[in-house]
């Protein structure tokens, strides 16, 4: 990842936390689906659970130390091993250039507690609109943190971020794995 010169500005600024987006219309396109037949959040969903690289979803590095920064903050939040690149029922889905980004969701969390059995999900949507009048997402991220510009404040940016997750991944009914 580039270091920033300037504070980046819209996609940039995605890119830069979340790394490039896949190209899911090439995927689609590969895997002769139709881009009608993912017409709900939960299309995409599940898309994403059977396409998405799973190493990815465990790890997002290299693809941006932004979100594996997030992802083992989440983790530890969970009282998940962060340490540790097995699976634990915590994955992370970069939505960009997907449906869901056209809807205002640019990543995902999906999280299978295995303790509950059940599978909850939390979004985020990255912006630097602080007027921004319609969320879509379960949390918004209007004042991201770079690592390049706060410094030392950047860690506790980031895990500020991390327990909003965590917690709102806690919070979730989810739905019952089968």
């Amino acid at each position: 990842m580039r270091s920033l010169e300037k504070i980046p500005t819209g996609k940039e600024a995605e890119w830069h936390c979340l790394g490039y987006g896949k190209n899911w219309e090439q995927i689609l396109k590969e895997k002769n689906i139709s881009p009608e037949t993912l017409k709900t959040f939960w299309d995409w969903v599940e898309f994403f659970k059977l396409n998405y690289p799973k190493e990815e979803a465990i790890n997002p590095s290299p693809k941006s130390r932004w979100s594996t920064d997030l992802f083992d903050m989440v983790m530890k939040h969970l009282e998940l091993d962060p340490e540790s690149l097995e699976d634990q029922g915590l994955y992370f889905y970069n939505a960009l250039n997907s449906g869901l980004d056209q809807k205002g969701v640019d990543a995902l969390f999906v999280f299978q507690d295995q303790k509950t059995n059940r599978e909850k999900i939390f979004t985020i949507d990255l912006t630097l609109k602080s007027g921004k009048d319609v969320w879509k997402a379960d949390l918004v991220i209007n004042k991201i943190p770079f690592k390049e510009t706060l410094g030392p404040e950047y860690k506790e940016r980031m895990d500020e971020i991390a327990r909003t997750i965590a917690e709102g991944i806690k919070a979730k009914r989810g739905i019952t794995i089968h």
